[in-house]
């Protein structure tokens, strides 16, 4: 196993001579075929582009973004954002949107160099009006599949490199709506770590994404695969079979751009679950807002619903009565933090305050060290009666989105990012 040091950096200057040319051709071939594999599964991919690259390669560029391609921008120059100012940013972030513009490769979102930013990243990627940020990397628990000893070595970089990564074992690993921009996590290990730092060979890659893939569907997660385009070949058959089992889920893993995601968070955002108490113990239950949105239920005698997952229906009707013994919302008590409603109401449960469990289909009791991933626990326990707005469209389990980040094209680019970042 390998980390940055003498060794390491030896090592990563051969990759870097083996993968660019001193023109831009090999790198548009590993694009293209990044291109046309993720095709032949019907999925477009979203690549964040730092615009001095952008603005050195447009023709290459615009030719995938006519092909549907999701560009989002990778700050102006590859430099670490978590060490910049509020001004800096506003300054450079600027700059790379009109490089943007100017190329005509139309842009929704924000990724940062290295995933690391902070809060004056936030604030400036809101103010310039841009649709999602995804910064954030989630860390998967893929151990099983990467072993001991490459398990050792990936914590090792995770603390070397990642010490702001979150863990998927604790949070909702899905898209967060704060302040007005959507903010879409990254799943490590990705691609550099598994091919540069681990050096795993392809069957063991495609065991650690396909057990991330897993783990994702299992709790109706988000995976968003992180593919440099420059390791194409040595990750095409993991993403290949990446794509391929995530096609043959049922119920469906949503596949789809940074994008298309975010549009649909800010829309469900937008679309209305609310739970009305009538006479005789009846509710009426009212969905509306996007056509796509799914309505689930549990625990709901004689409503009208389709098998979808574990205890889990999906209601036909996005308006119907019910009678049941207790209301099929969450109760939340009066010592948990009120961040636990904002986080349930995000989660699509309907919820409000109330001490006595026996009134609701579910009710959680925590203080402030409970996390995300524990607050969903007690709710999923629960048999109901529930009813959920999903977190995903026309009735998916999970969602997947294909991203890589191209911040070089030639060997020269290296060469330049020195100079480029203490300009």
């Amino acid at each position: 196993m390998h980390d940055r040091g003498a060794g390491g950096a030896a090592a990563r200057a051969r990759s870097i001579v083996a993968r660019f040319g001193v023109t831009a051709s090999p790198m548009e071939e590993r694009l293209r075929r990044f291109d046309e594999l993720t095709a032949e599964f019907g999925v477009r991919p979203s690549w964040a582009v730092t615009a001095c690259i952008l603005d050195r390669n447009r023709r290459a560029m615009q030719r995938f973004a006519e092909r549907g391609v999701d560009f989002a921008i990778h700050g102006l120059v590859h430099d670490d954002h978590s060490l910049r100012s509020l001004d800096e940013q506003r300054a450079s972030i600027a700059r790379a949107a009109e490089v943007f513009r100017a190329a005509g490769v139309p842009y929704r979102g924000f990724r940062c160099p290295f995933l690391r930013g902070n809060q004056a990243t936030d604030q400036v990627v809101r103010d310039l009006g841009m649709l999602y940020h995804s910064t954030q990397p989630v860390v998967f628990n893929t151990a099983p599949a990467l072993g001991a000893r490459a398990e050792e070595a990936f914590r090792r970089t995770l603390r070397h490199l990642y010490s702001g990564a979150m863990d998927a074992d604790t949070v909702a690993v899905r898209p967060a709506l704060r302040a007005g921009v959507i903010h879409i996590p990254v799943a490590l290990p990705d691609d550099e770590i598994m091919v540069d730092r681990l050096r795993l060979d392809q069957a063991r890659q495609t065991a650690v994404w396909l057990a991330t893939l897993d783990a994702t569907w299992r709790r109706g997660e988000l995976f968003t695969v992180q593919l440099h385009p420059e390791r194409m070949d040595e990750c095409a058959a993991a993403l290949a079979a990446t794509l391929g089992e995530a096609r043959a889920r049922r119920p469906a893993v949503w596949i789809a751009t940074l994008e298309r995601i975010a549009e649909w968070w800010r829309r469900r955002a937008r679309t209305l679950l609310e739970v009305m108490p009538l006479e005789d113990g009846r509710y009426r239950v009212r969905m509306e807002g996007d056509p796509a949105a799914t309505l689930l239920v549990r625990g709901l005698p004689g409503v009208d619903a389709e098998p979808w997952y574990g205890a889990d229906g999906v209601a036909r009707a996005a308006e119907f009565e019910v009678a049941v013994n207790r209301k099929p919302v969450v109760g939340v008590s009066a010592r948990t933090p009120s961040a636990v409603l904002g986080f349930l109401a995000e989660e699509g449960f309907p919820a409000e305050r109330g001490e006595d469990p026996a009134r609701f289909g579910a009710w959680v009791d925590v203080d402030a060290a409970a996390n995300e991933k524990q607050v969903l626990a007690i709710v999923e326990a629960s048999t109901g009666p529930l009813v959920r707005l999903s977190r995903w469209p026309a009735g998916a389990r999970s969602a997947l989105s294909v991203t890589g980040d191209i911040d070089s094209m030639t060997i020269q680019d290296f060469a330049l990012r020195l100079w480029e970042t203490r300009r």
